[in-house]
């Protein structure tokens, strides 16, 4: 047994202490950028979900609200290991010895600025995401968002409908919106409806806003820019309709409507003014529907001149669910204030009641029984009168009037021509009262029209009125004047017609013509006070002329061949066996008397034979009496036939004369050259 050696000093030698195995410095270089790379992956894609989470929530449809529980779970994970990740590190920084106090500082400073993006987004993404998005406020109709330029004048109707969605969602309800229209922080208009139509008349940047009052007493403001780059004149209703008045107006344009010189309006775009105005407004109807360029040059009295030109779709009337027709008192609604009116809606399906809104601020009117109103407009404006027809079944229809209520127009040098007379503003005459009288001044471009209602007949309203009261009675004329800077002036004029004097009268719508002459006879203004007239017989002419009888209140036409004078007398009979009698005068005049016939050939030969050629004479005018032929070959013919025919014995030229003749010695003469060869 070997012994192990013994120290010298007699004590055991301590055993020697393991050293550890060095990493080499390359592959720990390598090991860490391994672990960096495997770390940035998941570390990025949870920075991209926070940014994808955040881009679709919240919003307005409020879609991906599954997201939500998902976001709050990886955000409250994602902080637990960042807080690990933060103090593991500064601990390790902390505990090495070997590191001065810069590296260290430098090691967590690097580390914690790497792992803040995706602290703060755990951190903001959860709340961010469950806030209630910004409320819109929409144009649901004239959107700037589909391209389309806003034109004022301009009704924009505004809508908060989709943000009462995002509001429901939350379980708030709205009670009351008010609005601001123009951006001064006042409140316009409160309604209850969550939209309403805006009109705007000017050009412009316009902030409007609304303030949303909520069940739970808070309250939200959604609010929205509204830019209108350009103007145009308003047009009265905004969509048209054919047959209707439409009211155009330059008012928006200009500042200061006193320094309108004149308007000139194109209503036809075919370059020529219509209508020359010096005030703003004009009114006008249009026969077609369609698109209508209508253009208006405002000329101002600094000399400025601006044209203004707008594309008006005019439209048939909407279709209504049954027929309604809307009928004034007097037909043509333009006066000076006052003006009284009486509006009547005639229809033949049975009705509920009728609103009746005159548009001037009164209140409106519901008639059940009867649909017949009046109504007095007291103020200057254009009104347009609706009436809104319920029926028993419950179907609605509209019809409406505009009325235009304008300053005075005074004519101090107003005088009538024509007859009867106008004194004292009446006219006196006896039954049947014919009327034809024309209004005149030396005021420049007025227009006149009258209203003549009860009359029995009108020949014409414009200017010059023509009418018959074939009645005994009272009426009442009414001359309605306008100017062109829009004031008018309505003068009643009272038309007193007393019972006929006379017996039997007749109307013929012309006393003298040339031959043939046609006349048509009217014997309906007949009155014969307290008889019952059971005939009419009419006489035509006499021994001379020879006699022609018809019998008729009317005789649509009676022909007079020859010139001369007729005698006209009409008899009326009576159930009591009386007779009355009229009579008149009819004047026939000869026709123009002109010579002229056509030959059947000018120029042929003979060949040995006779030459024979027709004459035809019926292109000759007049009445007749007496024909001569000359055919200068020595023979002539007084025939009367319309065509003679002559024969020509020998060849020539010879000049073939006409000569007509009528009852009052009157000649005339024609020839024509015929060249006859052997």
């Amino acid at each position: 047994m070997t012994e192990s050696p013994q120290n010298v000093d007699a004590v055991s030698p301590t055993p020697p202490v393991p050293q550890p195995q060095m990493v080499p410095p390359h592959v720990r270089m390598r090991a860490v950028r391994a672990i960096f790379v495997c770390a940035l992956i998941p570390y990025f894609a949870y920075l991209a979900w926070c940014l994808y989470v955040l881009s679709v929530l919240p919003n307005i449809a409020g879609t991906h609200q599954n997201l939500i529980p998902l976001t709050f779970a990886s955000s409250g994970m994602v902080l637990l290991l960042i807080v690990g990740m933060m103090a593991t590190t500064s601990r390790h920084a902390l505990k090495d010895r070997t590191a001065t106090r810069y590296g260290k500082a430098n090691a967590i400073g690097r580390i914690t600025l790497f792992l803040t993006p995706a602290f703060l987004l755990s951190l903001a993404t959860p709340v961010m995401i469950v806030r209630e998005p910004a409320l819109p406020l929409d144009i649901v109709k004239f959107s700037p968002e589909d391209g389309v330029d806003l034109v004022a004048p301009v009704a924009i109707t505004f809508s908060v409908d989709r943000a009462l969605a995002v509001l429901a969602r939350k379980g708030l309800q709205p009670i009351s919106y008010f609005w601001d229209l123009d951006g001064d922080g006042k409140t316009n208009e409160e309604t209850l409806d969550p939209q309403i139509t805006a009109y705007f008349g000017r050009s412009g940047a316009y902030g409007v806003s609304v303030d949303i009052t909520l069940v739970d007493g808070s309250a939200r403001r959604v609010a929205r820019r509204v830019v209108i780059p350009k103007a145009v004149y308003s047009v009265d209703p905004v969509e048209p309709i054919v047959d209707q008045p439409v009211t155009f107006s330059v008012e928006n344009l200009v500042a200061d409507t006193e320094m309108i010189r004149e308007v000139r309006w194109d209503f036809d775009d075919d370059g020529k003014v219509d209508e020359i105005r010096t005030d703003s407004k004009v009114t006008h109807i249009f026969s077609r529907t369609g698109v209508h360029r209508v253009s208006a040059v405002v000329l101002q009295e600094n000399q400025t001149q601006q044209t203004f030109r707008r594309d008006i779709e005019v439209r048939d009337p909407p279709p209504q669910p049954f027929d309604i027709l809307l009928v004034s008192e007097p037909k043509k609604l333009l006066s000076p204030p006052p003006f009284g009116t009486i509006f009547t809606l005639t229809t033949d399906e049975p009705l509920r009641e009728v609103e009746w809104d005159f548009a001037d601020k009164s209140p409106i009117v519901k008639t059940v029984d009867q649909h017949r109103v009046g109504h007095t407009f007291d103020v200057i404006g254009s009104f347009r009168v609706t009436a809104r027809a319920r029926s028993k079944t419950g179907d609605t229809a509209e019809a409406s009037a505009l009325v235009q209520i304008v300053e005075i127009l005074r004519i101090p040098d107003l005088t009538f021509d024509g007859f009867p007379a106008v004194v004292g503003n009446k006219i006196t005459g006896e039954a049947p009262l014919s009327i034809s009288i024309t209004p005149n001044t030396t005021l420049p471009l007025i227009d006149f029209s009258w209203e003549a209602p009860g009359a029995t007949s009108v020949g014409s309203a414009e200017n010059a009125l023509q009418a018959i009261y074939r009645y005994p009675g009272t009426y009442r004329l009414t001359l309605l004047g306008s100017d062109p800077e829009g004031k008018a002036m309505r003068l009643p004029i009272a038309v007193e017609v007393k019972p006929p004097s006379s017996v039997v009268t007749f109307q013929m719508d012309k006393k003298s013509g040339v031959a043939p002459f046609k006349v048509r006879f009217d014997a309906s203004q007949t009155v014969i006070p307290g008889k019952t007239i059971s005939g009419f017989e009419w006489i035509f002419g006499d021994q001379s002329t020879g006699i022609t009888r018809k019998q008729g209140i009317a005789i649509e036409e009676n022909t007079f061949e020859k010139p001369g004078k007729y005698p006209v007398k009409l008899i009326v009979y009576t159930t009591t066996d009386e007779t009355y009698e009229s009579s008149s005068t009819v004047v026939v005049l000869p026709p123009r008397l002109d010579a002229c016939f056509i030959p059947s050939r000018k120029v042929g030969k003979m060949g040995g034979k006779p030459f024979g050629v027709s004459f035809d004479r019926s292109c000759s005018s007049g009445y007749l009496e007496k024909i001569v032929w000359d055919f200068d070959d020595g023979s002539q013919s007084d025939d009367l036939a319309t065509r003679v025919v002559h024969v020509f014995e020998q060849p020539g030229v010879y000049d073939v004369t006409l000569t007509v003749q009528d009852s009052t010695g009157a000649r005339s003469t024609t020839s024509q050259q015929i060249s006859i060869e052997p």
